[in-house]
């Protein structure tokens, strides 16, 4: 038996510090049954909040890299302005409806100047209106917690070594010796110059048409008793934001306190593959967690079956992520308009139920399987991820989840949501087996009382 927890607590020198006591419950159902009362206390103490619709819904969001910061030849682009609307519907065709440029402006600097080599301000202000016309909203992605080191004065701080100096045609690629030209100094946040002048600047291009953006390391000091700066802050751009559009979005990387963040933020924009974040999906509703997918169809499956929000960003070859079309990869447009479309069929269980993860089974399966209980019903997802076809068997104690019943009602779906069966269970141990799958190929069962 391993047992870990953690408690932020600073601990000064000669000075002792005791936890409060910790009460062991053991249960059947793993972590998904033991978390079932912390799940009702962090709904009574962080009341879950309603997001805007298509984030809720949507599976996932596109990430472009228009071009590298220190780049200055416009023929180097990745994109440009007027190519938003043609990504935008790309990006549709796929399910996604959440559009994150990158580099669309200079980075470390307030105001937030637009980076002209990519085409005028029109063209930027008119592609992510057009986009907006398509069915996809556009997030541009701010960066403005690091100030260059030959502006941070007016702040009241020192230059530091923050340096995010990055180009795939330096040597090294990131941090080279001979250039700093992305060096500067984060700013706390509470900087009250700073969060004027972040305020204002942000306030700018919601009121020039951009209502809906992505922000770079959320990052504020806790522990005061007072709600933080940055939130303070974020709660006033985006109460600007939502008087100009009800349904505009804001993303970030989390980085300090997600719990927190969750007051502001719609979803997260972090450095992550696929992780099994299974507890953290059981508990919060928001923000949405990203997984980051090249080009994995199987990340792809994985991130759709524990309702992770896909952050799509494939890439050329020998280029960055983000620099080519999904189109252009075949396997992976497949895969997302494939989840796209059973997201969908079986979207009250993403939105309304509680994720459970692997905590279904009764013991161990050969086969990638998670849960989702909504109610007196179940979904269950199953996703062959060995590289050999298989007929999937596993054991679920129903009685777990669902109310008592002498005999259950199971359908079960193919990979592109077809009815294959409907039959009755009797008792609560119930024995599932999938048709033979394919490597990456999927199957579904929903389940209720009769």
């Amino acid at each position: 038996l391993r047992l870990a927890w953690q408690h932020k607590k600073t601990i000064e020198a000669g000075h002792s510090w005791e936890s409060g006591e910790f009460c062991m419950t053991p249960h059947a159902g793993g972590w998904a049954k033991g978390i079932e009362v912390f799940r009702d206390y962090v709904g009574q103490a962080n009341p879950p909040r309603d997001l805007p619709r298509h984030v809720r819904d949507g599976l996932g969001f596109q990430t472009i890299w228009m071009t590298q910061a220190p780049e200055r030849d416009p023929a180097k682009a990745y994109f440009r302005f007027e190519d938003l609307p043609r990504v935008a519907e790309d990006a549709r065709v796929h399910g996604l409806e959440e559009l994150v440029p990158w580099f669309w402006c200079s980075y470390f600097r307030v105001p937030i100047p637009l980076r002209l080599d990519l085409g005028t301000q029109e063209e930027f202000l008119g592609g992510v209106r057009k986009a907006k016309e398509l069915g996809v909203n556009v997030a541009p992605f701010v960066s403005v917690h690091i100030i260059l080191n030959r502006e941070v004065q007016r702040y009241g701080v020192q230059p530091g070594y923050d340096d995010w100096t990055y180009h795939p045609e330096l040597i090294p690629q990131f941090r080279p010796y001979y250039t700093h030209e992305m060096e500067g100094t984060l700013i706390e946040d509470d900087n009250p110059l700073w969060r004027k002048d972040v305020q204002a600047a942000l306030s700018e291009w919601i009121n020039r048409g951009v209502p809906s953006l992505t922000f770079d390391q959320f990052i504020f000091k806790e522990g005061n008793g007072r709600k933080p700066g940055l939130v303070q802050l974020i709660e006033q751009v985006r109460a600007l934001a939502r008087s100009k559009d009800s349904q505009s979005t804001f993303g970030s990387e989390s980085v300090t306190d997600l719990e927190v963040e969750s007051r502001v933020l719609d979803y997260t924009w972090n450095w992550l593959d696929y992780v099994d974040a299974g507890p953290i999906l059981n508990v919060l509703r928001s923000p949405r967690l990203n997984c980051n997918v090249d080009d994995s169809a199987l990340v792809v499956k994985k991130g759709f079956a524990d309702g992770l929000y896909l952050n799509v960003m494939p890439s050329k070859p020998d280029l960055p992520n983000g620099t080519a079309l999904i189109s252009a990869r075949p396997a992976l447009s497949t895969a997302l308009k494939e989840v796209a479309s059973l997201r969908r069929q079986f979207l009250p269980f993403f939105v309304r139920g509680t994720f459970l993860g692997d905590s279904v089974l009764s013991r161990t399966s050969s086969a990638f399987i998670r849960a989702y209980q909504l109610g007196a019903k179940l979904l269950i997802i199953v996703l062959n991820d060995q590289m050999r076809t298989q007929s999937v068997a596993f054991t679920s104690d129903l009685g777990l989840w669902l109310p008592a019943s002498g005999s259950y009602q199971v359908q079960s779906f193919d990979s592109a949501g077809k009815l294959l069966e409907t039959e009755s269970a009797g008792g609560s141990r119930w024995l599932g087996v999938t048709p033979p799958l394919q490597p990456e190929a999927l199957a579904f069962f929903t389940i209720e009382g009769k």
